[in-house]
């Protein structure tokens, strides 16, 4: 159910807290997992879109009259780009992101040259979170899953979330890569008040480590080394969407 007064502490705090924090703390106020996830996505809902005013019939016809002018303005663009050299189309990079995940697809291209299958109904949104594009993120999730839905991790089990984060290997050339990563992640694990259970992986060629979290909250965090790209994974339990899109993953430079 939304609540008003956690819609309005919501969107004060949102850009202070992660939405995992912001959880803990409200549930420590008594606020359930369902009110809190319905108040988030109000929270996050774009304003409504204002009124249209009446216009005069003196603004109506300066109105009109700019428009003719735009129109005619984009007629003679239109022109002089197609008498002249063909400009090239826009990348996905530089494009505005969709609101929702649009069709379904069967296969997802990366940055550095893997493949993810996506399961039946599944679709994808990409993007760098660094300014120099190295650092890749793609979420898979159902069509018509909000963009929005992407910001708090505790909906992934929820909605059949699963983020996959490529970056550079930082091992790359060295043999023993896949104990560093494994070293390197249980000593961030370490001293935290996690329940978790560890086990090794391997999926084609990469291999790596996958920790299932019970407490405080449940989520699976996945990590596999390729010849030149580390793969993180992480979704809100390990059943068989999480299983058909880790155990899809290809990754060309590490299978030659």
């Amino acid at each position: 159910m939304v609540r008003p007064e956690i819609v309005d502490y919501l969107k004060e705090n949102i850009n202070l807290y992660p939405p995992m924090e912001l959880r803990r703390r409200l549930a420590d106020e008594g606020v359930s997992d369902v009110d809190f996830d319905d108040s988030l996505k109000a929270a996050l809902a774009p304003p409504p879109p204002k009124a249209k005013k009446r216009l005069s019939r003196n603004r109506k016809l300066l109105f009109m009259a700019s428009g003719a002018l735009l129109c005619l303005g984009a007629g003679l663009l239109v022109f002089q780009q197609s008498s002249g050299p063909s400009s090239s189309s826009s990348s996905p990079e530089t494009d505005a992101p969709a609101t929702a995940i649009g069709s379904a697809q069967s296969a997802f291209l990366g940055h550095y040259g893997y493949v993810v299958s996506l399961p039946p109904g599944y679709g994808y949104a990409s993007e760098f979170t660094d300014p120099q594009k190295t650092d890749e993120r793609v979420y898979f999730a159902k069509t018509g899953t909000q963009r929005a839905d992407f910001i708090d991790t505790g909906l992934y089990g929820q909605l059949g979330i699963v983020r996959l984060d490529a970056q550079p290997n930082p091992w790359a050339g060295e043999l023993d890569g896949a104990d560093q990563l494994t070293a390197v992640v249980m000593a961030r694990l370490k001293g935290q008040d996690n329940q978790f259970t560890v086990k090794t992986l391997q999926v084609g060629t990469l291999r790596g480590i996958q920790v299932d979290f019970q407490a405080p909250f449940s989520h699976v965090e996945a990590y596999l080394l390729g010849d030149k790209t580390m793969f993180s994974f992480y979704a809100g339990k390990d059943d068989d969407v999480y299983e058909f899109i880790l155990t899809s993953l290809r990754d060309e430079a590490a299978e030659g």
